[in-house]
């Protein structure tokens, strides 16, 4: 298993615990999602016209984002 792949799983722990009242309707999950892909096209923003290098945030952020989509996926497999 590779690091990344490692991470998203810490990750997907972390978020069910400190968020243990997940959404019950899709639009709600769907939000959260979209929350964490805001972040990252924000400091997309960052480092392309502010010249600020952000990719380790970009990395985290992702990270983050791919956690969120598990748990989106596994929500829905369980409806």
């Amino acid at each position: 298993m590779t690091d990344t792949i490692k991470d998203i799983l810490i990750e997907l722990k972390r978020i069910k615990k400190a968020t243990p009242n997940y959404p019950n309707h899709i639009c709600g999950k769907v939000a959260l999602i979209a929350g964490k892909v805001g972040r990252i096209s924000s400091l997309s923003v960052i480092d392309k016209y502010r010249n600020i290098p952000t990719k380790e945030a970009m990395i985290k952020s992702a990270k983050k984002t791919a956690a969120e989509c598990i748990r989106f996926i596994e929500s829905l497999e369980k409806e």
